[in-house]
């Protein structure tokens, strides 16, 4: 009877033991594997130099039920632009262990746990490529707001002063950036699904995304961060609105309650999306609109 019971307890004190050396600042000096599940696919979670605990306390839960849906909508790969320590990995391979997956991530610190995540895995179809999207080729300056956080994903190439203003840059890192036209041959299959995640740099991201959008229409999901004040949110956010009604596509905002997927929005605007339960979108073809919304609540 103790044998199942242990196994059972075993990844509830693993985390318990997690949030413990985090707490005392120990976590770091410890190398160890987290067993856990999510939607009832195991995955083995590395904690390794301090790095790793925001996939034993995964957030943003919501975005499993909503790859669900999508993956029955659209054939293909998913590029995951942004994929910091491989949070959205995880989640895509909870729903679907065979869709291949192209992720992209500039952070060394962030490639460097992810390729240990795929390895102990054993994920097929998983290809990392360490550099960030953008609209040109470039090196540029990564930018941390973190204090003592190598893996914050919350660093941004974003250099617009009326992004976050009141947030000190704690250290910088260059990094290599590349156009999708320079990557897509390494996607074995045209993306359907693409998540964006970049802190600010949704726009540069999308401009190198035009002719895959057009050729393919594959869903996007995208986080579209505000900036300081209303006035740049709205010159930014009707910038976006253009690129999408220039693409003939829709935008949705994604609704959560608890950090469960609750239903999409049809939006005209997009607003000034000041808290962060309004940053998450899902962009749709013009051409799927019925399908998508026979999918989704709305």
């Amino acid at each position: 009877m103790l044998k199942p019971i242990y196994w059972k307890l075993a990844p509830k004190l693993k985390r318990f033991l997690v949030k413990k050396l985090k707490q005392f600042s120990m976590l770091g000096k410890i190398n160890f594997v987290v067993t856990l599940s999510i939607n009832s696919t195991p995955f083995r979670i590395p904690m390794s130099n301090g790095i790793g605990y925001e996939n034993v306390f995964m957030t943003e839960m919501w975005m499993v039920e909503v790859l669900k849906r999508v993956s029955t909508l659209n054939s293909g790969s998913f590029l995951d632009i942004g994929a910091n320590i491989g949070q959205s990995l995880l989640k895509l391979r909870a729903v679907s262990k065979t869709t291949p997956w192209l992720g992209l991530e500039p952070n060394p610190a962030c490639s460097a746990y992810l390729s240990n995540l795929i390895r102990i895995n054993n994920f097929e179809k998983s290809l990392l490529i360490p550099i960030g999207l953008y609209n040109s080729c470039d090196l540029l300056q990564l930018d941390f707001f973190a204090e003592g956080n190598a893996v914050d994903s919350g660093a941004s190439l974003v250099k617009n002063p009326a992004f976050r203003p009141s947030r000190p840059v704690i250290f910088s890192q260059t990094v290599p950036v590349f156009t999708y036209s320079d990557i897509q041959k390494f996607s074995p299959e045209a993306p359907g699904i693409i998540k964006i995640d970049v802190e600010g740099g949704e726009y540069e991201v999308l401009e190198s995304l035009v002719d895959l959008l057009q050729s393919e229409h594959p869903i996007i999901l995208i986080e579209i961060l505000p900036m300081s004040s209303e006035e740049d949110t709205f010159a930014k956010n009707i910038r976006l609105e253009t690129y999408f009604n220039d693409m003939n596509y829709l935008l949705y905002r994604i609704e959560k309650n608890q950090e469960r997927f609750s239903h999409l929005v049809l939006l005209e605007a997009i607003g000034t999306n000041k808290e962060p339960t309004g940053w998450d979108y899902l962009a749709v073809p013009l051409v799927m609109q019925e399908t998508v919304e026979k999918n989704f609540p709305c």
